[in-house]
């Protein structure tokens, strides 16, 4: 079995994997334009070898999974440490990997009940974004028995105090928060209409309280990779 794959890494006992694809079109996003190798999952426990730790993302994952449940699997029965990164848009490939992964992260990209803001956010049309927003919900619930961080993409216009509240209310209490102030890197963003602005660091600040009331650490990752975190 083969996966396609963006970056294969491994420094020390950790490892990283980033995967090929996308179930969304977020005209932000740097990943799904990446080019891509594929690699069988045979190869990839070779690179592997020896690590105690490793972390899954891309662009999305998951809708490789007929490939990457038998390498989680394995993974996890040596022993390795997996944290996965999602987008949230598929909850039963979500529920199919769940038994593996010990450490969820993933990606809220806007208030669920603002159809079109998230239209603008994910690419999607009317009728994928309606699933996507069940889909979403659905993996919310699935993933709070786990160890889980919430990442948010923090793009002026889209988050702002009052609709980060209602959004995080809805998402209820996680073991992590991470603020992730938009352009502060555009390696990590492509810029896209009018909303090409990068948001003070301040908002960031102001969101990162609101954050405390709904999770015991909160971390803040911005211009020239700065990072700050509040709480445990």
């Amino acid at each position: 079995m083969k996966l396609r794959v963006t970056g294969l890494h491994v420094d020390g006992k950790k490892g990283r994997l980033e995967l090929a694809g996308c179930n969304l079109r977020c005209p932000y996003c740097v990943h799904t334009n990446l080019p891509f190798y594929t690699l069988t999952i045979d190869t990839i426990f070779e690179r592997l070898e020896g690590i105690e730790s490793i972390y899954v993302g891309g662009a999305e994952p998951l809708i490789q999974k007929r490939a990457l449940i038998p390498l989680l699997r394995e993974l996890g029965e040596r022993g390795v440490y997996i944290t996965l990164k999602t987008d949230g848009a598929d909850s039963r490939a979500l529920e199919s990997v769940l038994p593996y992964v010990d450490r969820v992260v993933i990606e809220l990209k806007g208030d669920l009940d603002d159809e079109i803001a998230l239209k603008t956010l994910t690419g999607l049309d009317d009728k994928p974004l309606k699933r996507y927003i069940r889909e979403f919900k659905r993996s919310i619930r699935l993933v709070k028995n786990k160890k889980t961080r919430l990442w948010i993409r923090v793009i002026p216009g889209f988050v702002n105090p009052i609709n980060f509240r209602k959004m995080l209310e809805e998402i209820g209490e996680v073991e992590e928060i991470m603020l992730y102030q938009f352009l502060s890197d555009p390696s990590y963003d492509k810029p896209f209409g009018e909303h090409n602005m990068k948001p003070e660091w301040e908002l960031v600040e102001e969101l990162a309280v609101i954050a405390l009331d709904f999770s015991s650490k909160v971390i803040q990752y911005g211009d020239n990779h700065e990072i700050k975190v509040r709480g445990v």
